[in-house]
């Protein structure tokens, strides 16, 4: 059985179905259609949900510059771009920020973030490979660091 979804859209390249709106089920592809908000439109409470208190409070006590300084310790910057439209090794960290809001259902952005860093091969972004990212930030990074860098990946956000 074949399917076929045809749209009008003013970009006709654009994406106009994304992973996150088809549902596979037994019968066939099923459409469903998730309005994924901004980040700027959480809540603190809604960006940080399932994090423990002491990260959210590194988080809110966090510094991007910071978290930019360790990023470069790290080697972060090697295979994450925060180009718009450059993509290296590792998924672009331009305007993660949002993206983090639906990439995981069920998963806060802060989550989401927190759980890339440190079980990376937990959720793997589609075209890319399991296995390239370090594991053993937990071991690496502090708290304090660990909130400057998601204050830096939460900071991603591309103004509309």
């Amino acid at each position: 059985m074949a399917g076929l979804v045809a749209a009008c859209a003013p970009n006709p390249m654009a994406q106009l179905v994304s992973p996150a709106m088809v549902a596979r089920s037994e019968e066939g592809i099923v459409i469903v259609i998730r309005e994924i908000p901004k980040l700027a439109e959480l809540t603190t409470d809604e960006v940080m949900a399932g994090l423990p208190n002491e990260l959210v409070n590194a988080i809110q006590m966090g510094d991007p510059v910071e978290g930019m300084e360790i990023s470069a310790l790290q080697g972060c910057a090697g295979c994450h771009s925060m180009e718009e439209g450059e993509v290296l090794s590792g998924p672009s960290w331009y305007d993660i920020g949002n993206t983090a809001v639906g990439r995981v259902e069920g998963e806060s952005p802060g989550l989401y973030l927190f759980n890339s860093i440190m079980t990376p091969n937990a959720y793997i972004v589609r075209r890319f490979d399991a296995g390239v990212m370090p594991e053993d930030f937990s071991e690496k990074l502090s708290s304090e660091e660990i909130g400057h860098l998601l204050a830096l990946l939460l900071a991603q956000t591309e103004d509309e």
